[in-house]
């Protein structure tokens, strides 16, 4: 017995160092490997290719705010996408290490900075809604107020469904996200109905509102090419017809592909529906905005809808509502 002590004893003395040996190489290894990751982004960071920028930003996607400010400053300045991309990486950063006002000191976007600053402090703006309408608006002003009741009155799913489903663009986007909305369990049976209907609007809305709902499509049997590029998109969670299809011939957005695309993919479609609507690439900025409430719904009711009101504040919105996004990523 006391020889196997012993001899236990004896071999511990022996690893233990071995150990400890193994476990400085392991943190001295871990160490030269983030050293030469960072080096290795600075220098990309560094170069002129745009590619190579993001790269870098790629890699160092984990440093403390600190860190990233030394390392991003040389290229915030720059009016590239790579300059968007770190601005975007410092402020949600700046949200997990709660600072947000060390963000006046670096070269952010106004707007960005402005809308992180309004994300930390949710101050003073007011949050009421302010919507002038006529005493006999037009079916789509109906469609739209089914998002805000509080202004006028309270949507009813079957004043939606009596309505055009056809909109000014003829779109159908303000319909369907107006019936997913209010339509609850009863959406299944209007489905049915419009799968059958002769009118094309209403084949187009059932093919969305199933794909909304997590229902199985309908069959459709059509010759249209546009609701079968909606279809395709859906059945077959095709990224990349929608994004062939997304924009029309005069280079406006096609807001029912663009609602394929963000059911099929949202996280891949929310920062092009951001981009296309601070563009101004929609015939009509409302459909963007009801799409970005339907996805991010607890983000865009805090902002207030005053700022929809022109094309200006309108601005304002959209990078609150990208700010919100990010702080949400935190």
């Amino acid at each position: 017995m006391q020889l196997g002590l012993f001899v236990y004893t004896a071999s511990m003395k022996r690893l233990t160092p071995l150990l400890l040996t193994i476990v400085i190489a392991g943190v001295v290894g871990f160490i030269v490997a983030t050293n030469q990751k960072r080096t290795l982004a600075t220098s990309l960071i560094a170069s002129p290719s745009g590619i190579d920028q993001l790269r870098g930003i790629s890699l160092i996607e984990h440093l403390s705010f600190d860190e990233l400010q030394q390392i991003l400053h040389p290229i915030l300045t720059t009016d590239t996408v790579a300059a968007s991309t770190a601005q975007q990486l410092l402020v949600k950063k700046a949200f997990q290490e709660n600072r947000i006002e060390d963000l006046q000191n670096l070269s952010i976007d106004s707007d960005l900075y402005e809308a992180a600053l309004w994300w930390h402090y949710e101050n003073d703006i007011p949050k009421e809604i302010i919507l002038d309408i006529n005493h006999n608006p037009s079916p789509w002003i109906e469609k739209l107020l089914a998002w805000y009741p509080s202004v006028h009155r309270p949507a009813t799913y079957p004043g939606l469904v009596e309505l055009p489903v056809r909109d000014r663009d003829g779109s159908v986007v303000l319909s369907v996200l107006a019936i997913h909305e209010y339509g609850s369990q009863r959406i299944e049976s209007l489905v049915k109905e419009w799968e059958q209907d002769l009118d094309l609007e209403r084949q187009k809305a059932a093919a969305l509102l199933c794909a909304l709902r997590r229902l199985p499509q309908p069959s459709i049997s059509t010759q249209n090419e546009s609701l079968t590029t909606i279809q395709a998109i859906i059945k077959e969670n095709d990224v990349q017809l929608a994004w062939r299809a997304l924009h029309r011939s005069d280079g406006t957005i096609d807001p029912d592909v663009a609602l394929a695309a963000m059911i099929v993919n949202q996280e891949q479609f929310m920062p092009i529906l951001i981009e296309s609507a601070k563009q101004n690439q929609w015939t009509h900025p409302e459909h963007a905005i009801i799409i970005a409430k339907t996805f991010s719904s607890e983000i865009a009711n805090q902002i207030p809808f005053a700022l929809l009101e022109n094309k200006e504040t309108r601005q304002k919105w959209w990078a609150l509502f990208a700010c919100g996004l990010l702080q949400e990523e935190r």
